[in-house]
């Protein structure tokens, strides 16, 4: 108002005041525009925020319950049909596990951009999280082959039991009635005769001999095994 008055009473000066006018409108414009640019930014700013604090969590809790599942894995079963059910359900886990490296790059992404604009003072803590997810998802990952490796083994290991017992069942069901059968035939006299079936016998006894490894072996099979204590996790939560 007062500029206006000093135009109309104030011929002299009305060219000093219309620049001084234009540049209060010019400055005010600026300060305007950068204030809206600030907002946007900072509302920016709080939304990427946002977004990576609810993925991080969201990572954290998945983390913890594929470790509560990988950490309590008890006897392996004896049952080949069994066990080829668990190790396809576990390989559907391992399945699960290799997509939520998508999510996991994602939100270690979402640090990275923050980190390329954030205050300083925020940059440790950031990084701190980037860092905790990472290395739970490759605990978990690395967990997770390697009881997919132990399902593996076993099977394989109940697979050829299975094939070995079948293999000694039916030896010693010719073993059986072969003995049977030279039990009922009289011995002969024959000194030469007598030793020919000693050396036989002591041939068989030797074959005897070398099967015992494989029936303690698949006899050993049934019994029970220790529960499985997966040591390499650890006990971290975002620490």
């Amino acid at each position: 108002r007062s500029a206006r008055e000093l135009m109309e009473t104030g011929r002299d000066d009305t060219a000093w005041v219309k620049v001084q006018l234009q540049e209060l409108s010019n400055r005010w414009e600026t300060v305007c525009a950068l204030s809206v640019s600030k907002q946007t930014r900072l509302q920016q700013a709080l939304k990427q925020a946002e977004e990576f604090r609810t993925a991080v969590q969201m990572l954290l809790e998945w983390l913890s319950e594929a470790e509560q599942t990988l950490r309590f894995r008890g006897v392996l079963p004896e049952e080949v049909e069994t066990l080829q059910a668990l190790l396809h359900t576990h390989r559907d886990f391992m399945q699960t596990v290799e997509e939520k490296r998508v999510d996991v790059n994602k939100a270690a992404g979402m640090g990275e951009a923050i980190l390329a604009v954030c205050h300083p003072d925020c940059i440790t803590t950031i990084k701190h999280w980037i860092t905790i997810i990472r290395a739970r998802f490759e605990e978990v990952l690395t967990w997770a082959k390697q009881h997919e490796q132990r399902l593996e083994t076993a099977l394989a290991e109940l697979l050829n039991n299975a094939a070995l017992l079948e293999e000694l069942l039916s030896w010693l069901q010719w073993a059986e009635t072969a003995l049977v059968q030279r039990d009922t035939e009289p011995l002969p006299q024959d000194i030469s005769q007598l030793k020919t079936l000693i050396t036989e016998h002591q041939v068989f006894m030797e074959e005897m001999t070398r099967k015992q490894p494989d029936v303690d072996k698949v006899t050993k099979t049934y019994k029970r095994k220790p529960a499985e204590h997966p040591s390499g996790l650890s006990d971290r939560r975002g620490t």
